[in-house]
């Protein structure tokens, strides 16, 4: 049986699956800059959750 992954991420995991500091991740999401396809986040209080499955396909 396989591992079970939480569905949504914080910054900081999805910074480590994207391979760059968070605060990168930040101004990728905020200036639309992102050198791929950036799943959009959704909110939780002042943090985001990123869509586990959809970092994996979005990155380089």
């Amino acid at each position: 049986m396989s591992e079970a992954r939480p569905p949504w991420v914080n910054t900081n995991a999805a910074a480590r699956i994207v391979s760059c500091h968070p605060e990168v991740l930040r101004r990728w999401h905020r200036t639309g800059t992102a050198p791929f396809r950036l799943p959009e986040p959704k909110r939780r209080g002042r943090e985001f959750l990123w869509d586990f499955e959809e970092l994996l396909r979005a990155t380089w």
